[in-house]
């Protein structure tokens, strides 16, 4: 093994790393690509397709990503509607990345530039959204591009062209507006950079220069907005119109939820997802005598040092809204920017540990608390990726003196890094997404008769897409519970498509699915299956509405403002406090007010089970076991128990949400005697209310 810990001379070692990364993120996408989504990712695939058609809608703030869009959109246009042309832009855009940190750290020794592109390419995270149609590996681009230009001109440049770094970098971070909000994270950096310059009086040109060039780009972008649409704030007033109340909405819920947030789920979640690797070196490298030195951006390497520190703590404490402080989602997609930034200071420390033992305390400290730490999170960075580090360090440290080729540590460290994305690959294997793709072309689409494909609202998205968008097809994907079964075409034929992998991106269990989807083979026949990918396509002959009118046994309503028959409540949980709507609601101690209702009363010859459907507005201070239960008893003691969970129903604590649940039985599960009871069982006695508590029973 040649020794890599030597200065770069041969020039074509270098480019075949930077060959072999971007082959990475090629290999990625051919063994490990798992598909969309089915929301967002959607959304932008649509809006490209239409952009192609001239049909632009400046009314839905997905439409000013435009780097995303217009890239997809041509891609589309070159190579059609399908999974290659939605992740080629992303791949294009990673590649930049890529050649960005190459091209910086291109001058060390070889084994710092393997460590740099291994610390970027192998975040598993990071990697997974290089092919995906997502904005967030564009905002990555920009902000490396722009740390990349003032580095250029600070450490590389002789400073005679000020006004063409500054017009780059203002290109950069109008490149990062444009594709995502999330730019506004790197302000308190960009602040910190211009202030320390000048108190220090030096690259004022520079400075200068762009703020000229970025006010005059923002100018253009608004007067083009005001061009296109009339309105040069369109983009956010289409932002606050299609804004929405959600679990990141720290404004609208306790100061408990916000401080939990900005004190330890951050760090949990780049923790548990592998975020913090690149982030522990530059950590243990603060806990150093010249560190006030560092913060004077002297070197390069302080400069990238200093720039991962301060994004780190910028996307933990900014707010991103100016009306509220509200941080950043806890996503780890949000936050991929950081990643080829850190990585750019932690692979010269990880080399110099391995040379010199320099920070070797700090670093093995550092890695020791993160395998403590990680053991009690979820995830599987513990054994993945920490400790197996942890060791080598370690390993390193104490054997370092008896091995003559160091570069087998730097070997033995990128091997680590892979194993994590390397369970992506084994997933992806195990999913066979492409495979998905085809049964729904060979089985639905490719047939082109007049078909309409109910599922869950993810494979529906998916369906639409796999179909180019396109109004004139003949096949129509429908999501459950979201369309009118009384407006169906009598000449279409009916299938009912199930799909584990897209139910659960859909978010939905067993309880959730429609009637007809609980038991699919009561309502219809299995006309296609693959029981490897968990696919079942049935065809349904028709589909009865049971919640028409016609079928309505039974309705109940309690708003708690006043005394219901067949509601057992006690009259000391009515409360004012807090109500969703009317004058009062309930408060839930460990049992709500239960609705007691005798089965026996809807007893007819006809009947051949019942629908009993339950819908509540909750509203808990945090998140919760609490259960909404449906149960049923008959005097010969037979007994049914059925209980879902309501936290995922709560889109945001401390506000008011509908949660709703059905339970099917045949007459069969309701001997004579049987009484119904529905409740809400709140297992952990947290402060809770409810209000508009209603009960539908259906003849089926």
């Amino acid at each position: 093994m040649p020794d890599l810990l030597k200065p770069l001379g041969n020039n074509r070692s270098q480019y075949l790393v930077l060959i072999i990364a971007l082959l990475t993120v090629i290999a990625n996408h051919y063994f490990a690509y798992i598909g969309h989504y089915g929301y967002d990712d959607m959304n932008y695939a649509r809006i490209a397709v239409n952009l192609n058609r001239g049909i632009i809608d400046y009314t839905d703030h997905f439409t000013y990503r435009f780097p995303l869009v217009v890239l997809t959109a041509i891609s589309y246009k070159i190579f059609g509607v399908n999974d290659f042309a939605s992740s080629l832009p992303p791949m294009l855009i990673t590649f930049l990345i890529v050649g960005i940190v190459f091209s910086v750290l291109r001058k060390k020794s070889l084994s710092v530039l393997i460590i740099g592109l291994g610390l970027t390419l192998f975040n598993q995270w990071f990697l997974f959204y290089t092919d995906k149609l997502m904005p967030d590996i564009y905002v990555a681009l920009a902000v490396i591009f722009s740390l990349f230009i003032i580095y250029r001109y600070k450490y590389e440049s002789d400073k005679s062209k000020p006004w063409f770094y500054a017009f780059f970098l203002s290109a950069g971070l109008l490149f990062g507006f444009v594709s995502k909000g999330t730019i506004i994270l790197v302000i308190p950096l960009f602040l910190y950079l211009f202030v320390l310059d000048l108190c220090l009086k030096r690259d004022l040109k520079f400075w200068f220069n762009s703020i000229a060039f970025g006010a005059l780009m923002l100018l253009t972008y608004f007067l083009l907005l005001k061009y296109l649409t009339g309105n040069s704030f369109q983009r956010f007033d289409a932002l606050l119109d299609n804004s929405y109340l959600n679990r990141c909405s720290y404004d609208k819920q306790s100061i408990d939820l916000l401080f939990e947030r900005i004190a330890y789920r951050f760090f949990i979640l780049f923790v548990s997802t592998g975020l913090f690797t690149g982030m522990a070196f530059v950590i243990a490298a603060l806990f150093q005598k010249n560190i006030k030195t560092i913060f004077k951006l002297e070197t390069p390497f302080s400069f990238f040092l200093v720039s991962a520190l301060l994004l780190f703590l910028s996307a933990n404490f900014m707010s991103i809204s100016l009306t509220g402080y509200v941080p950043m989602c806890i996503d780890q997609r949000h936050y991929l920017f950081i990643v080829p930034v850190a990585a750019i200071p932690a692979a010269q420390i990880v080399i110099s540990f391995f040379k010199k033992k320099k920070l070797a305390l700090q670093i093995l400290l550092v890695f020791f608390l993160l395998a403590f730490s990680s053991k009690f999170m979820e995830g599987t960075t513990f054994g993945d990726i920490y400790l197996p580090l942890f060791i080598l360090l370690a390993l390193a440290y104490f054997v370092q003196h008896k091995i003559k080729n160091k570069g087998i540590f730097v070997f033995l460290f990128v091997a680590i890094l892979m194993v994590y994305p390397m369970n992506m690959v084994k997933y992806a294997q195990q999913l066979k997404y492409p495979q998905q793709r085809e049964f729904v072309y060979e089985n639905l689409i490719q047939t082109q008769q007049k078909a309409y494909v109910i599922s869950n609202d993810v494979q529906k998205r998916l369906g639409d897409y796999y179909t180019g968008f396109k109004a004139e097809s003949p096949v129509f994907f429908l999501s459950y519970n979201k369309f009118n079964p009384d407006t169906l075409k009598k000449d279409y034929k009916i299938y009912l498509l199930t799909n584990k992998y897209t139910q659960n991106l859909s978010g939905l269990n067993q309880n959730d699915l429609p009637f007809y989807a609980k038991k699919p083979e009561n309502y219809g026949s299995l006309f296609k299956e693959n029981k490897t990918l968990k696919i079942q396509l049935f065809a349904l002959p028709e589909l009865h509405n049971p919640y028409s009118k016609s079928n309505l046994l039974f309705d109940s309503f309690n708003g708690f403002e006043k005394p219901r028959n067949y509601w057992m409540q006690d009259s000391e949980s009515i409360s004012g406090e807090l109500k969703y709507e009317g004058k009062t609601a309930s408060k839930v101690d460990e049992y709500s007010a239960t609705f007691n209702f005798p089965l026996d009363s809807l007893y007819q010859d006809s009947l051949e089970g019942i629908l009993i459907s339950a819908e509540v507005y909750c509203n808990f201070a945090e998140a919760t076991k609490a259960k909404l239960v449906i149960s049923t008893e008959s005097k010969n003691g037979e007994k049914t128990w059925q209980a879902m969970e309501i936290n995922k129903y709560l889109k945001a604590y401390s506000n008011w949400w509908p949660v709703n649940f059905e339970l099917i039985l045949t007459t069969e599960e309701i001997p004579p005697g049987t009484v119904l009871k529905i409740y809400v069982w709140n297992t952990e006695k947290m402060p809770a209310y409810i209000d508009n508590f209603r009960i539908k029973i259906y003849r089926l």
